[in-house]
């Protein structure tokens, strides 16, 4: 029952039983219903965290132990979509042009070896460039691939134009 209500029913009421001659009526006035109210607090939107605030501590071996679990898997798809994500800040559109980029190239398979001498992910020719473990290292191979692909193409998607179109990159 709203205030205003309240006070009509009540100056009802008043009225007549101020009149002597006036018949007696009596005003029932219902239960209220019970407040119903629902109360959410203001929050700051969440920002996720970002998966590559501690890249120094992954590197050294000390960081939380899912986090360094990803930094030390052996899947170079992963590795390779954190990786971009973190140090060159590409986007998902870029990630799928280095993953048809390396499907092609090498089936991301880190084994990966032609006649030519390129191995590995990226097929770095010769795969000796890409440093300690170059043979087997999967996250050694995308580190240097992202690298060689950043430098002289400036992103995955311009690599893999160019791979089309000329057959190599």
């Amino acid at each position: 029952m709203r205030p205003q209500s309240l006070l009509a029913t009540a100056a009802l009421a008043v009225s007549l039983t101020a009149c002597s001659d006036a018949p007696t009526t009596s005003v029932t006035a219902r239960e209220p219903e019970p407040l119903r109210m629902t109360l959410t607090a203001a929050t700051e939107p969440q920002t996720p965290p970002d998966p590559c605030f501690d890249y120094d501590h992954l590197e050294a071996g000390t960081a939380a132990p899912e986090r360094q679990e990803l930094y030390n898997s052996q899947d170079a798809r992963g590795f390779s979509r954190w990786r971009m994500a973190c140090l060159f800040r590409w986007g998902g559109d870029q990630f799928a042009c280095l993953d048809a980029l390396w499907s092609r190239e090498s089936g991301w398979n880190h084994l990966a070896h032609n006649s030519s001498g390129a191995h590995g992910v990226p097929q770095a020719l010769p795969g000796s460039n890409m440093g300690d473990g170059w043979w087997d290292n999967p996250r050694v191979q995308s580190s240097w691939g992202l690298s060689y692909v950043a430098d002289r193409y400036g992103s995955p998607c311009v690599a893999d134009g160019f791979q089309r179109n000329h057959g190599w990159y």
